[in-house]
């Protein structure tokens, strides 16, 4: 309270109308007051968590440090390292020793043995004594790199018996990588489901409460910084404009524009989780969210669409203006989009109610912070298995005498990889691509891009809420591919870059809508409590984008009945294809936002009797 305050009893201007101090105390009004009431405990998302959650009590006066705290701390450092000394040792013995023709086996397996018991007694049984809530986090990224290690055995067995080589065993190698990648899978997958098991617990998101906001900030100035690091070399870049480039001229713009996508991407998520996690820290409340107007956001569009393309049409081009417009570009379509689903309509429509500025934001940053990094290493290891599987399978691999590209023995696995576009069929590739684009991104994507939706639900969320939430998770990753796109397309001609964008916004349509769903499907399962329709929604959003990706991989590939089509006839394809689905995921998310949208609360009658509480009247 201040001593101002106190001398004369008046109430501070800022904060005359707190109903709880009455201007006593300063703070702005976004901070909670001091001396509001305090809330009851966190337990959990839901409010059926309650009957599970029960806060440990602790006596007055008792000690806050316990006396084991140093060597609780000691147990956590211990076992950190020795998982981090022997879970390398562990694929590093079976890898290269086990496989190597000069090593006897029955030592290895010793070792083996032995590594794999220390780790899982000193590592992981030391760390669950020692800090189960960092265990917890820490069994979460070893069940992944399990999971990842053990496939890469199970993909490379094959491979290990084709290659001819003096230096490896191969039936050996071959037999080893089978066994311990099983073992290595099966101890991961073990592993993930305990891990959902703790996720699942009414407790868990309040436990790890004390860490969201600081991890969430310092990831966010990690991210901030590396996109400020590549917009910086914008500069030289612009700088490379001046005097007569005619011949460079168009790598300057390219560059300019690649160079803006790679810094947009790390730095305005970063912005976004730096500011929330330091603002929630604090104290600040965030405001409501307020839809704009789509059809207003739509005209922007198009006028940046119409910019740009004026300026790449010019004969010098001009890089200067071209990372604004590009990143508005990239970022428009996704903005529209969540207006049609805040709204229900392109116009004005009725504002949906009950979600923050934070909610809505930090959705649309953590699908790139976190759905964009994982999903893309995902996709990236399942295409390079089922590649491998592929060659394996037409013994691609017979006559490789070397694993490195290193050995000087010549043609080594990693040149039959990179090989692959020549050494598989036409029907082979195509299959390749399907696998690796129309099935393995549509799983990992809307789940992983759907995921933050989980966490940023309350109890009192709706299902209109659910579903713009997701919408705004599947804007922000569009967002991201129109900028890496964008910047990708136009290495052919800079006249292609408003065709690419205007693409790409039709695409981020799909992300929007099958997010949108996504969160739906999240609000049935943790919610609704109602599994049946959260699997048909999620089924739903992945064949949507299965149907999305196939046809594009289809219309590129050289299959008979495609190869023999012109350019130009597949051009006019792509653009019909893309304009007639395009519309109808534009047309979709308002319609379905209205379907969902909440009736308003009936008005009161204007009686002495109405205006009193709801159970008199």
């Amino acid at each position: 309270m201040s001593e101002q305050a106190e001398a004369d009893g008046a109430p501070f201007e800022a904060t005359a109308g707190c109903p709880y101090c009455k201007g006593l105390v300063r703070h702005s009004k976004r901070q909670r007051c001091p001396m509001m009431p305090a809330p009851p405990p966190p337990v959990g998302v839901f409010a059926e968590d309650v009957r599970y959650y029960r806060p440990r009590a602790r006596a007055q006066g008792q000690a806050q440090a316990s006396p084991f705290g140093f060597w609780r701390f000691a147990g956590v450092a211990i076992s950190t390292i020795a998982l981090l000394i022997t879970v390398p040792l562990y694929f590093n013995l079976v890898f290269d020793d086990l496989t190597s023709a000069s090593q006897s086996p029955g030592p290895l397996l010793a070792w083996i043995a032995a590594t794999a018991f220390s780790g899982l007694v000193v590592g992981m049984g030391l760390m669950w004594w020692s800090a189960r809530t960092y265990a917890k986090v820490v069994f979460t990224i070893l069940s992944a790199t399990l999971l990842i290690t053990g496939g890469f055995m199970l993909v490379f067995a094959p491979v290990y018996r084709q290659i001819n080589t003096a230096g490896i065993a191969e039936y050996r190698a071959s037999n080893a990588m089978l066994l311990f990648g099983t073992l290595t899978v099966a101890a991961g997958t073990a592993l993930a489901a305990l891990c959902v098991r703790w996720a699942l617990q009414p407790e868990a998101l309040q436990r790890l409460n004390r860490w969201r906001r600081p991890v969430g900030a310092a990831y966010g100035v990690l991210l901030g910084l590396l996109g400020l690091m590549v917009l910086g070399l914008l500069a030289i870049a612009i700088s490379a404009d001046d005097g007569d480039l005619s011949d460079a001229e168009f790598g300057v713009v390219a560059s300019v524009v690649t160079f803006t996508a790679l810094g947009m991407m790390f730095f305005v998520p970063g912005i976004i989780l730096t500011f929330h996690g330091i603002s929630s820290s604090m104290g600040e409340r965030s405001a409501a969210f307020t839809a704009p107007v789509g059809a207003l956001v739509v005209l922007a569009f198009a006028g940046v669409l119409a910019l740009g393309q004026f300026n790449m049409a010019l004969d010098r081009p001009i890089a200067a203006p071209m990372p604004l417009l590009h990143t508005l570009a990239a970022i428009l379509p996704g903005v529209a989009y969540l207006a049609f689903a805040g709204r229900g309509s392109m116009l004005f429509g009725r504002v949906v109610r009950g979600l923050t500025w934070r909610q809505v934001t930090l959705a649309w940053a953590l699908a790139i912070a976190v759905g964009v990094t994982f999903a893309g290493a995902l996709e990236s290891i399942g295409g390079l298995w089922v590649t491998v599987l592929l060659l394996a399978r037409d013994g691609a691999f017979e006559g490789v005498t070397a694993i490195g590209s290193d050995s000087p023995f010549g043609y080594d696995v990693f040149d039959v990889i990179s090989d692959a576009d020549y050494l598989l069929s036409d029907r082979e590739q195509w299959m390749a691509n399907i696998i690796a684009i129309a099935v393995i991104p549509p799983l990992f994507e809307e789940f992983l891009k759907g995921l933050n939706v989980r966490f940023l639900m309350l109890r009192t969320t709706t299902r209109g809420q659910a579903f713009m939430l997701g919408a705004a998770a599947g804007a922000g990753f569009g967002f991201v591919e129109a900028l890496l796109y964008g910047a990708g397309g136009i290495s052919d001609d800079l006249g292609f870059w408003w065709i690419i964008m205007l693409i790409r916004a039709g695409s981020t349509s799909l992300h929007s809508l099958n997010t949108g769903l996504v969160g739906l499907a999240w609000w049935y399962w943790s919610i609704g409590r109602r599994a049946g329709p959260a699997a048909g929604l999620f089924g739903l959003a992945v064949l949507l984008h299965a149907i999305w990706n196939g046809f594009a991989v289809t219309l590129t590939s050289e299959l008979p009945w495609v190869g023999t089509l012109e350019d130009r006839t597949i051009e006019r394809v792509v653009y019909g294809f893309v304009a007639v689905i395009g519309l109808a995921f534009v047309a979709a998310i308002p319609l379905v936002a209205r379907w969902l949208r909440e009736p308003p609360p009936p008005p009161v009658e204007t009686t002495p009797l109405g205006a009193m509480a709801p159970w008199i009247a």
